[in-house]
């Protein structure tokens, strides 16, 4: 399979008019997912589209990934921040929303860690969007990195209290209710359906930050 994934690499980079229809070629015989992945950084740069569509339901065939695909991803999960930046600054709310889902993909589905700067982004977003669609999205993402999130346990804890108090969403009510039942089911039935994706979500963070949940003063 390398051979083959260097073979068509080298057909592209002769003539890169190929790129697309040769990932195309590929998402339909699910074959050399690595290979897609360079393709998609390299030649196509739809990545958000791209992973959102891939992401729909599960993709076990796409997840066999090597560890050659981690710089690939790490170039992806940059360009998706720079993404939600652009599309925050323009009110761009469905570019933004795919933007964030595409995120909790790579989260979710292959592992891929945001680190602290990134959480403090979406924290900042979570704290300043006022349309509901992205604040169930960010939620959703930050239970899927909640094994990291907590690290930012103080600003989390604010910011969920003020989600609690305006509103915007009743994600972070009933996000409360599941936490103090210990309905962990129910949160990540909620969160799947929410990213339309069968992520699993870290059981273990989840205590953390059923914790935290609990601290929360919501007087």
């Amino acid at each position: 399979m390398d051979i083959i994934s260097e073979m068509l690499y080298t057909v592209i980079e002769e003539d890169p008019q190929y790129a697309t229809w040769i990932r195309y070629q590929l998402l339909e015989r699910e074959l050399l997912p690595e290979l897609i992945v360079r393709i998609t950084v390299t030649f196509c740069n739809d990545e958000i589209v791209f992973l959102n569509g891939v992401f729909c339901g599960f993709p076990s065939w796409f997840m066999v990934q090597s560890a050659n695909s981690i710089s690939h991803f790490m170039k992806v999960k940059g360009r998706i921040f720079n993404e939600i930046q652009r599309s925050t600054t323009e009110d761009d709310t469905v570019q933004l929303a795919m933007a964030i889902r595409a995120l909790a993909g790579l989260v979710g589905y292959l592992g891929i860690k945001l680190n602290d700067i990134e959480i403090g982004k979406c924290l900042e977003l979570l704290r300043t969007s006022k349309t509901e669609r992205i604040v169930k999205l960010l939620l959703s993402l930050m239970l899927l990195s909640s094994e990291h999130a907590i690290r930012s346990q103080r600003t989390l804890a604010s910011v969920l209290s003020q989600l609690l108090q305006t509103g915007v969403s009743e994600m972070p009510m009933l996000l409360m209710v599941y936490f103090q039942t210990d309905q962990f089911g129910q949160i990540e039935t909620m969160a799947r359906s929410i990213l339309d994706m069968n992520v699993a979500i870290p059981k273990l963070a989840l205590f953390e930050m059923q914790k935290l949940f609990r601290s929360i003063d919501t007087n």
